[in-house]
């Protein structure tokens, strides 16, 4: 399970719990004929970079800790998305989402070197104060960034899509790198709040939407969760399921995503007992591998800013769990 850890300064014995419930063998891509995907194998947050590029993850000193960084290379996701939404790009400040120190940068390029695709976001909606971006923000904005930091990390996440009314020309020309020397993104995009009205990019890697048994009330949403963990209630609404049909109906290039959103639905997550997040974590890769889509794992979402709850999978006791789903997606 995972990989076996390169010789180097990051590099501690880890563990893995054994124990998990077998799942059966990984899917074969499905992709329609003649469709060509993006190699996602899969996918997992580790939010650790706040926007200033900072490390928001446990420290040592004033560096990032290296338990975390094999944690992650020992679980061994194709794609990480590791930063938090950069959101202002003008004449105050411009958030590239470049490391601030060199150690925060030699964290990351452990990952890389392990072959774990980095994503970086960027909040397609709202700037700083709630102001609507405009396309020739956003886009500038991602070309700032390609040039600053295309090389760190692969791919882009286009967040708050759903609340952003250009998100078809914001994401045509990110992914075409149009009127950007440092050329085009690969992107996924967040389509939570997805409505089969809406229309998505295509050329996206993927299309993620939030798991719609976390939407509503806290209270009501803890109980569908319990009742879903112990097999009352499907996992997935029909919310999801429409989402995944229309992606693989009208996006057939892309693979269409279910995840916790981070960090309020992640937040909720935690709040369950583990046996609970076990429980569900195990029913939505079931129904991943049944109906091909992806999870993102939630690994370890440490969010920036005050009010929002970490979650940390070692410390849930998920995180074999978690390793031992990301090895099987395949």
């Amino acid at each position: 399970m995972g990989r076996v850890l390169p010789k180097g300064a990051w590099v501690a014995v880890v563990a893995l719990v054994a124990g998990v419930t077998l799942l059966g063998p990984p899917l074969a891509p499905s992709a329609e004929a003649g469709t060509s995907r993006e190699n996602v194998r899969s996918i997992a947050y580790a939010f650790l970079i706040n926007k200033h590029g900072g490390w928001s993850g446990p420290t040592q000193g004033r560096d990032p800790r290296p338990e975390i960084i094999n944690r992650i290379i020992q679980a061994d996701p194709s794609h990480l998305r590791i930063t938090s939404a950069a959101n202002q790009c003008d004449r105050r400040a411009c958030y590239t989402l470049a490391p601030n120190r060199p150690s925060v940068r030699d964290a990351l390029m452990a990952l890389k070197e392990a072959g774990i695709k980095l994503g970086a976001a960027i909040n397609t909606a709202r700037t700083v104060g709630g102001k609507r971006r405009t396309v020739k923000d956003v886009v500038d904005h991602a070309c700032r960034m390609k040039k600053r930091v295309g090389r760190l990390y692969d791919w882009l996440f286009l967040d708050f899509m759903r609340s952003q009314p250009r998100r078809l020309a914001i994401a045509n020309r990110i992914k075409r790198g149009k009127g950007c020397p440092a050329g085009g993104w690969k992107i996924i995009t967040n389509s939570s709040g997805y409505k089969k009205s809406i229309r998505m990019p295509s050329g996206a890697a993927a299309h993620a939407k939030r798991f719609s048994l976390l939407v509503g009330n806290r209270k009501v949403v803890r109980k569908r969760l319990i009742k879903a963990a112990r097999g009352k209630r499907s996992v997935l609404v029909e919310s999801d399921r429409r989402f995944l049909r229309d992606v693989k109906r009208k996006y057939a290039e892309a693979w269409p995503i279910l995840k916790l959103e981070a960090p309020n639905q992640t937040g909720a997550f935690s709040t369950l007992s583990t046996k609970v997040q076990r429980s569900l974590l195990k029913r939505w890769a079931v129904a991943s591998r049944r109906m091909g889509f992806k999870v993102i794992h939630p690994l370890f979402v440490y969010p920036a800013g005050k009010g929002h709850t970490v979650y940390d999978s070692v410390r849930e006791g998920t995180y074999d769990l978690i390793a031992d789903l990301i090895a099987r997606d395949g």
